[in-house]
């Protein structure tokens, strides 16, 4: 794993990060769908679903980091984002 992979994951985590901060499940899909979910975020389909279940929500990202375990040469990203009505 490179840092410029690293990078490249976090670039990518933004996108769907601002999406849930902008409240915008089309676009939170549409990242996804793009390219078949690649990077497997499990958290696609939970947040999708409760941005369609209370529509108006907003998200706040509160903390992101990456996790890289050099021997199995792999990586989990996490975000820790607070959901609230505008």
């Amino acid at each position: 794993m490179t840092t410029e992979k690293l990078a490249e994951i976090a670039r990518e985590d933004a996108v769907w990060i601002k999406a849930i901060e902008a409240g915008d499940r089309a676009s939170l899909h549409a990242h996804f769908a793009k390219n078949g979910n690649a990077f497997h975020v499990d958290a696609h389909p939970a947040v999708y679903t409760v941005l369609a279940a209370v529509p108006g929500l907003l998200g706040e990202n509160l903390d992101y980091d990456q996790a890289y375990h050099a021997q199995e040469n792999i990586v989990v990203s996490f975000a820790s984002l607070a959901l609230f009505e505008a």
